[in-house]
């Protein structure tokens, strides 16, 4: 599941969009079958990996609403991403 988000992000980071798009697309089927969208699927499990899966569901609720702006914009975002990759000041 992290790791068809982290391809997510690093497709979009290259500029692969469509590549970026199938790795969302497969991390959100994930999520669903998973039902972390739902509290009481996390009933009998340990507190932290509720805590694990809260997170990630929101991680991806938000990389949705990301792939909902238009293009210049996550043309934007993509250099933002890429410029503090080298900004360690």
């Amino acid at each position: 599941m992290l790791n068809a988000h982290s391809d997510t992000v690093y497709h979009f980071c290259e500029g692969h969009d469509a590549t970026s798009h199938a790795a969302f697309g497969e991390a959100a089927h994930i999520a669903v079958t998973l039902h972390m969208h739902e509290e009481a699927s996390y009933e009998g499990l340990d507190p932290i990996e509720c805590e694990i899966r809260r997170r990630v569901f929101w991680l991806l609720f938000g990389g949705e609403w990301r792939s909902l702006l238009p293009a210049s914009l996550r043309s934007l975002a993509r250099w933002h991403l890429a410029r503090d990759q080298f900004d360690h000041d």
